[in-house]
Parts: C-alpha cells; structure tokens; sequence
C-alpha cells in the first residue's frame, strides 16, 4: 500500500510539474508574442515614419534650382529637375548615361573622375557641356555614398 501511496504521490507531482511547466512555457510564448508584436508594430512605423521622410526629401530635391545628380558607376541614376535649367537636358534624357555627356572632352571627364577618387569629396569649377553644344561654368561639389559602387551624389550650381 504504501507503495501506491509513493507512486501516485510521484505521478501526481510529475503532473503538477508538466502543469507547471506548461503554463512557464506559454507564459513565456505569451511575452514572446506580445514582444514580437511590438517590435513589428514599431518596425511598421519606422517604415511609415521613412516613407515620410523619404516623400519630403523628394519635394526638397525636386524644388532645389540647382541640378543634383545621383549616380553610380559614373552613371546617372537620379536627375532633378535642376538639371533641366543648368544643362538643357530633360530629366528623362540624362537617366541611365554616363556622365561624359557633360564633359566636352575625355580628358576633363577622367579629370573630374580621378579627383573625385583621390579624396571622395570633390569641389571644383568646372565648364560644363549643355544639349546645345554651349558651356555653362559650374561649382561641381560631390560626396561619395558608396566607394564599392562608386555611388554618389553631384551638385551642379550654374556660376554664371
């Protein structure tokens, strides 16, 4: 009898401890979820919050008269409407060329190019080629975003 009496007893704490141990875990799931819900929710508004900043920067870059160009690679990947004024070109015809279409001369360009990588910030005068074949004297000032994919971001101030 008394052998029962210590195997129930036994079986009844294992129970009480999987109970136990149960209610830890879900508790524990519990506060799992709840973090996860908050940290998704704060995800979500940050998302929300850049979204944001990224539609003012836009109307900033946008209504600034001087061109601002985004490129990679030399390659132009963003234009402003700033551009338009400064080199004759529309938006549109200058995205996905190469820089050289402002340059009268490979030499000026590979200039521009070997200043810009000797101290990633370049800032210079330098006479700029517009669509109709006429210069235009600039401040050229460039910061580097990315040296890998040589992505940066070139401002054009018309210094006439």
């Amino acid at each position: 009898m008394s052998f029962d009496l210590e195997l129930n007893d036994f079986t009844k704490r294992l129970e009480e401890e999987d109970n136990l141990i149960y209610h830890v875990g879900v508790g524990i799931m519990s506060e799992s979820i709840n973090t996860l819900r908050a940290l998704t929710d704060q995800l979500i508004e940050k998302d929300r919050s850049e979204a944001r900043w990224a539609k003012r920067f836009r109307a900033v870059l946008e209504i600034i008269p001087d061109g601002i160009l985004l490129t990679k690679n030399r390659m132009i990947i963003y234009a402003n409407k700033g551009i338009t004024t400064i080199t004759g070109y529309e938006v549109s015809e200058l995205l996905g060329k190469n820089t050289r279409v402002l340059y009268y001369t490979e030499k000026d360009w590979s200039s521009v190019g070997e200043g810009i990588l000797n101290c990633l910030e370049l800032k210079e005068r330098v006479s700029i080629r517009k669509k109709d074949g006429t210069a235009v004297a600039c401040l050229l000032q460039t910061k580097m975003i990315d040296i890998e994919d040589l992505e940066m971001v070139v401002l054009l101030c018309d210094q006439r």
